[in-house]
């Protein structure tokens, strides 16, 4: 028999591992119901990302399959699943320096925080780039803090970030901003010595740089250079190592939580 968590990871986290873990447990939901009260004002997400998440986790009972969300009219296509526990070691292996029960608490924060947007927990089963406040060397706490903020600023756009050109040439083309565009910006003017202007979204990423046609700029701040510069070359490592090449969307999750390092994993079945 289960034991309830602790109100740290609260009754959201434990009613979407129940959903993950047996699909068709309706007991889930009624959690979520009778816990609200008590617990959904201090979770870390949102109830209505937890109840997407559930949904999409019961609706792919038995199959291993479920149906994309956000898609529209028609017949959306049909995604093969891995299952929970693949989805944990996934994240285990890629990490190395985590127990199970972090990576699962990995898992269900991705898949939650997803859940309230029309792509759907599902994308937490691909590539996903981790940033965490370990201690350094293991994590990157001022580049995650900052990304915490940055992404609670536009969560629908910049949780999900696509590599490829961030600006655009005169003639409309896509193209790269100069690598330093926010280094005039009165933040960034005003950093101290041993501070790199850090920025979110990843400068190579189509989401990064300055403003265009309608999208916004990305947000700078200063923080410590060696933690900047850690979080850019394990960027590069989860490219490298993922095939996450120009135009591969992948998500960010961003966790200001001491025992979460900075990496990356792919959980693609």
């Amino acid at each position: 028999m289960r034991v309830l968590p602790t109100p740290y990871h609260g009754i959201v986290d434990y009613a979407l591992q129940i959903a993950y873990e047996h699909p068709t447990a309706v007991l889930a939901f009624g959690l979520l119901a009778t816990g609200c009260v008590a617990y959904c004002a201090n979770a870390s997400r949102g109830i209505a990302g937890a109840l997407n998440a559930l949904a999409y986790a019961l609706q792919r009972a038995g199959s291993g399959t479920t149906t994309w969300p956000g898609t529209g009219v028609g017949n959306p296509p049909t995604v093969k699943l891995p299952s929970f526990d693949d989805v944990v070691n996934a994240i285990k292996d890629a990490a190395k320096v985590i127990t199970k029960a972090t990576a699962a608490a990995i898992a269900l924060e991705c898949a939650a925080r997803a859940g309230g947007l029309p792509i759907g927990p599902e994308v937490c089963s691909g590539k996903v780039f981790v940033t965490g406040s370990m201690p350094v060397p293991g994590g990157t706490p001022e580049a995650t803090k900052h990304d915490v903020d940055a992404i609670a600023m536009h969560p629908l756009i910049w949780l999900v970030l696509t590599r490829g050109a961030n600006s655009e040439a005169p003639d409309g083309s896509e193209s790269l901003a100069a690598r330093g565009w926010y280094r005039t910006l009165p933040q960034c003017q005003a950093k101290d010595p041993g501070q790199d202007c850090d920025e979110y979204p990843f400068y190579s990423t189509r989401q990064g740089g300055p403003a265009i046609a309608g999208r916004p700029a990305g947000d700078v701040k200063p923080i410590d250079s060696s933690d900047n510069r850690s979080q850019g070359a394990r960027l590069n490592v989860f490219y490298r190592g993922f095939n996450v090449n120009d135009g591969t969307p992948f998500v960010v999750l961003a966790m200001d939580n001491p025992l979460v390092p900075t990496f990356g994993f792919d959980a693609s079945p």
